[in-house]
């Protein structure tokens, strides 16, 4: 096992190193009061890092990087221990708080931002995941190092650091191997629904569903994804609790539309309006609904109104 240890008090010292690992474009907050130390380790298949910075920096992994050297043949676990770490994806932002660890590529355009921090970062073979962990692509999963195997992980990759002057490259690589299996082991936990609470799983997709509804399409994939399971184990959740993806989002679609059609806020608003604001046609629209509750959307609102109407400090009559 190789390991250099370095301080740096000069940016353009920082982007050397830093170069030397992956190359990225960087922005330093307060250029003249940096300060970082780093420490790698590395075999032929893993590499641990070490870091304590000083003051913020943000990190820009661009397409030319990505050209130059591809990073698509490892995943990056990111373990804070001081400091919030950053990764935004396009729209898509990733947040690793102390005592949590994210994992994923440096094949995409990405932006990190670093504040004054300090933390452990290991990079491993893709192969040592992709087969263990059948997670969509492109993973970005953040997972929990509080308790039980996280703390282990947590614990043993500390130890690795701190006996760096002791180990043998095959004890070094010994030891990256039960991380990575460790890691795996913790991301099918955490990212599979739990069996007793296969309820609760729809109700978390019937909300995210719901608060979605007319932003456009909503794909079981983007919807596995965002909630950080992989679409293989919500669509059997949801099998599980009765229920399909399909099933569970026209469902809700056609709620969200029902309680627009007998909100007094939304009264001004014509059939068709409503239909779109759910994200449906209304000819389609109008078909399911008198399939599912038996009357046409004119018909439930004008009952409905007629109600509220009737009540004690009731909305006016129908629109």
């Amino acid at each position: 096992m190789r390991y250099h240890s370095w301080t740096t008090v000069r940016t353009d010292e920082w982007r050397e190193l830093s170069d030397g690992i992956l190359p990225m474009d960087h922005r330093f907050r307060s250029p003249g009061n940096w300060r970082a130390d780093l420490t790698v380790q590395e075999s032929s298949a893993y590499v641990l890092l070490h870091w304590t910075q000083r003051t913020d920096r943000i990190a820009v992994r661009t397409p030319s990087h990505i050209r130059a050297v591809p990073g698509d043949e490892h995943y990056w676990i990111v373990v804070p221990q001081q400091g919030v770490y950053t990764v935004r994806h396009g729209e898509h932002e990733t947040r690793t708080p102390p005592g949590y660890a994210s994992v994923m590529g440096m094949d995409e355009h990405c932006r990190l931002t670093i504040p004054a921090s300090r933390a452990y970062a290991i990079q491993v073979p893709r192969t040592e995941i992709d087969r263990n962990v059948g997670a969509p692509r492109p993973l970005r999963v953040v997972l929990s190092m509080n308790t039980g195997l996280g703390r282990v992980l947590g614990s043993l990759m500390s130890s690795l650091h701190a006996e760096r002057d002791n180990l043998s490259d095959q004890e070094f690589h010994a030891v990256c191997d039960r991380m990575a299996e460790l890691f795996c082991l913790i991301a099918l936990r955490d990212t599979r629904p739990p069996e007793d609470h296969l309820a609760e799983v729809a109700q978390v997709v019937r909300r995210y569903v719901r608060q979605r509804l007319g932003s456009g399409k909503l794909p079981l994939t983007a919807v596995s994804r965002a909630l950080g399971w992989s679409p293989r184990q919500l669509r059997n959740a949801l099998r599980s609790a009765g229920t399909t993806y399909r099933d569970l989002r026209h469902e809700e679609t056609l709620r969200a539309a029902r309680d627009m059609l007998q909100n007094p806020d939304c009264a001004e608003l014509g059939v068709g309006e409503i239909a779109a604001r759910a994200g449906l046609t209304p000819t389609w629209f109008s078909s399911a609904f008198r399939s599912r509750y038996g009357e046409s959307p004119r018909e439930f609102r004008r009952r409905r109104f007629d109600e509220m109407a009737r009540e004690p400090g009731g909305p006016p009559g129908s629109p």
